[in-house]
């Protein structure tokens, strides 16, 4: 089966991802896109304590995961791909990964300067903005839901564009 969500958080594998989304969609592996966060201890340490059921997870760099994308080399036939912010996704989708929709609830302030809260889980610079404005040109559906339980909005009605 491949890929069964695309989500950006900036808190990757988080309860939220695994617990909703995960044990909704029986997911039975988890991908997180960012070049540097393998280097975060504390962060690849919440990760590890989130996975739960025995499903596979792995961390890679944006050029590892074109390569996973192009080979079709998933661990699992459900994979949960989380990206840890926008430009991972532009970086990917310029080395030839496909994305077809992806999740944007997960955005968070983290300390940016000149942000808008857009939505509780969606808050973004302008450069933001345009980035998911350019993924949307590209043709990617971009919506935003925090949860299953949640009905999903476009992101372009919540940025305006």
């Amino acid at each position: 089966m491949g890929v069964i969500l695309n989500k950006i958080d900036g808190k990757t594998v988080c309860g939220k991802v695994v617990t909703s989304f995960g044990r909704f969609l029986g997911a039975d592996e988890y991908i997180v896109v960012n070049d540097t966060i393998m280097n975060d201890e504390a962060q690849m340490g919440l990760m590890h304590m989130s996975i739960t059921g025995g499903a596979d997870f792995d961390v890679v760099k944006c050029s590892t995961y074109a390569k996973i994308f192009a080979d079709k080399d998933y661990y699992g036939t459900k994979t949960i791909v989380v990206f840890r912010y926008v430009e991972d996704v532009i970086a990917c989708m310029d080395l030839g990964v496909e994305i077809k929709e992806l999740n944007c609830a997960g955005i968070y302030k983290e300390n940016k300067e000149n942000a808008t809260v857009y939505a509780k889980n969606l808050v973004c610079t302008p450069e933001e903005v345009e980035l998911l404005k350019s993924l949307h040109n590209r043709g990617v559906h971009l919506y935003y839901q925090p949860t299953v339980q949640e009905k999903a909005e476009e992101v372009s009605d919540l940025l305006k564009f």
